[in-house]
């Protein structure tokens, strides 16, 4: 998800409709306000001219199972999406994608493909982006910019990777700076190609769906990501905290509330499944924890962050939410 003024844009990937008929993308929006204002997540999804959901299927892309729309920014008037590309399948099974950059026109419900991202087998298939929160010391220049974190190479074998782009050249090839490092002072350094991009720390090599946000009050960037872990950071390129779980699927009468699991006598749910697996039988999950800005709240130590859960079976998103404890260091003297 990502903010576009006073409304939030959701997008989501690989869907079922009736008669289990395959959606490669459906996009959606809601108001700013907290969903507990709400009674929930009130979701109001963008139709095309029939009158059906419209389909997030941008000219030139497949689209295919795992070809999803991964994130979002709005720059100006202008509102672009990340979408996956290029899925190929390797010798031992795993998968390895790149991405595009998409513009989408809300007036007219219809999509540009902009420019390739990150190519096939790149550090940038599953992307996030988000304006940089005004001037940051140790970007390459002044901008305003665009912080783009990605993960990449092999799916959900990957570390996260930091790249930069000026909000003006986003549309334009080779204009990105991708974060190598940090050097013997710890200022950060860039460099103009994918291959000079280094992974965050401390994060591990298998991580495939993430999200990052930043919350103002805090002057913090908070980062989730499947498992489910929480990791936050004062810079957009760390030093990232050590890992937090903030969700194990043993929690919190997940499985038969929401969640299949064949080996629990709460085994009940069974589906709907995507594809041709045995609504009885296929495990559920909780995967893509993508965390919603907008709906973020401080309430003296209490940090409430929304996020949203993919569950696999029965195939659904769900709306969690987390509450953190803020310990605030002592003022200096």
């Amino acid at each position: 998800s990502f903010t576009a003024g006073e409304k939030t844009i959701f997008l989501f990937g690989d869907g079922i409709g009736a008669g289990n008929e395959f959606l490669p993308g459906l996009i959606a929006y809601a108001p700013n306000r907290d969903p507990a204002e709400l009674s929930g997540l009130q979701l109001h999804f963008y139709t095309d001219a029939t009158g059906r959901a419209l389909m997030v299927h941008p000219p030139g892309l497949s689209m295919d199972a795992f070809e999803v729309p991964t994130g979002g920014i709005q720059i100006g008037e202008r509102l672009y999406i990340s979408a996956k590309m290029g899925r190929r399948t390797l010798p031992n099974g795993s998968i390895e994608m790149g991405s595009a950059l998409v513009e989408f026109d809300e007036s007219r419900g219809t999509f540009r493909t902009v420019r390739e991202f990150s190519p096939v087998g790149g550090k940038f298939a599953e992307v996030n982006m988000r304006m940089a929160p005004g001037p940051i010391p140790g970007l390459p220049d002044d901008g305003p910019y665009v912080l783009i974190w990605g993960t990449g190479k092999v799916y959900r074998q990957s570390p996260v990777y930091l790249a930069a782009v000026k909000a003006s050249e986003i549309e334009q090839p080779g204009r990105m700076w991708y974060f190598a490092g940090l050097d013997a002072d710890g200022r950060p350094t860039w460099g103009t190609t994918e291959d000079a991009a280094v992974p965050l720390r401390p994060m591990p090599g298998n991580i495939g769906e993430f999200s990052v946000i930043w919350v103002d009050e805090l002057q913090l960037w908070l980062m989730t990501y499947n498992g489910v872990y929480f990791h936050w950071a004062k810079e957009p390129w760390g030093p990232w905290s050590p890992p937090q779980q903030i969700f194990a699927l043993g929690e919190y009468g997940a499985v038969g509330t929401w969640v299949q699991r064949p080996s629990s006598p709460l085994a009940i749910l069974a589906g709907p499944v995507i594809g041709s697996g045995d609504p009885m039988t296929t495990p559920g999950a909780a995967y893509g924890p993508y965390m919603i800005e907008a709906y973020t709240r401080l309430s003296g130590d209490i940090l409430t962050v929304y996020w949203l859960a993919s569950t696999w079976n029965p195939y659904s998103v769900i709306l969690m939410r987390s509450d953190f404890r803020v310990e605030w260091a002592p003022a200096a003297e």
